[in-house]
This record gives structure tokens, C-alpha cells and sequence, in this order.
């Protein structure tokens, strides 16, 4: 490794944050929709397979400082910021306006259901935020710069 990029090529915490959030999200989306149906399908499965390969790929790029991957993934956790809390927001709304969902929905269940999504739009957004630091930046244009000069 060459002395101009020895200081930048060192990944940047908040990448790694970043990288644990969506895998942990990921494994826990993936279960819950595999196990939330009551039966495995070979179908289900193999979609599921499939787009946890797509997304270990583009995690994987991010890892090795792809700016376009960076910058798409932090795009992809600035809307998860702002339109899961406000959609649940939204819907908090109209339930609490009157509207009828079906069946018995007390408040507090209905608080219950929504906070862990407001909290996942909260970190989102913090994370999305975090992937936008010089520290990062700047890594990925020295991590660029070095497979380019490879």
C-alpha cells in the first residue's frame, strides 16, 4: 500500500455501524418473513436466498469502499428515516381520528406496534446521516482512487 493512502484506507466506525444495522435488519426481516407464514415454501425460500445474496453483494461493495454503493445505501436508510416513522405517524393519525381498523385496538397495543418502527426510522436516519461524514467521504474517494491506481 503506498504512503498517500496508508491514513484513509482505514475504514471508518461509522461504516461498520452502518454494515451491522442492515445485517441485523435484514436477518430479522428475513425470518419474520419466512416464519411469519407458518410453512416454509422452497419458493419462499429460494426468493429469499436470492435477495440475501443481492444484498451481501452490495453490502460487500460498501465494505471495500464502493462510493456508489455507499451513496446508494445511504439514500435507501435516508427514505427508510423519513417515510417509515411518517407512514407510521400517518396511520397513527387516522386510527386515532376514528377510523376503524376491525376488531378490539386498544391504544396501547397500538403504541406498542408503532414505537419499534419509529426507532427503526429514527436509527435509519441517524445512520444515513453518519454515512454522509468527511471521514467517510473521504475513504471512499481514497479507497477509489487506490483500485483505480491498482
Amino acid at each position: 500500500m503506498s504512503p498517500e493512502f496508508a491514513n484513509s484506507t482505514r475504514r471508518p466506525r461509522e461504516v461498520t455501524a452502518v454494515l451491522v444495522w442492515v445485517g441485523l435488519y435484514w436477518a430479522v426481516v428475513t425470518v419474520f418473513s419466512l416464519v411469519g407464514a407458518g410453512t416454509v415454501t422452497g419458493e419462499a425460500a429460494g426468493y429469499a436466498a436470492f435477495w440475501t445474496a443481492v444484498v451481501a453483494l452490495w453490502m460487500w461493495r460498501v465494505w471495500c469502499g464502493g462510493r456508489m454503493a455507499v451513496h446508494y445505501l445511504r439514500q435507501v436508510l435516508l427514505a427508510f428515516g423519513v417515510l417509515v416513522p411518517g407512514g407510521v405517524l400517518l396511520a397513527v393519525l387516522v386510527v386515532a381520528t376514528g377510523f376503524e381498523l376491525g376488531g378490539d385496538w386498544p391504544t396501547l397495543r397500538l403504541v406498542l406496534l408503532t414505537l419499534p418502527m419509529i426507532a427503526f426510522g429514527a436509527v435509519s436516519f441517524v445512520l444515513s446521516r453518519l454515512l454522509r461524514r468527511p471521514a467517510v467521504i473521504e475513504w471512499t474517494r481514497a479507497m477509489g482512487a487506490r483500485q483505480r491506481s491498482a
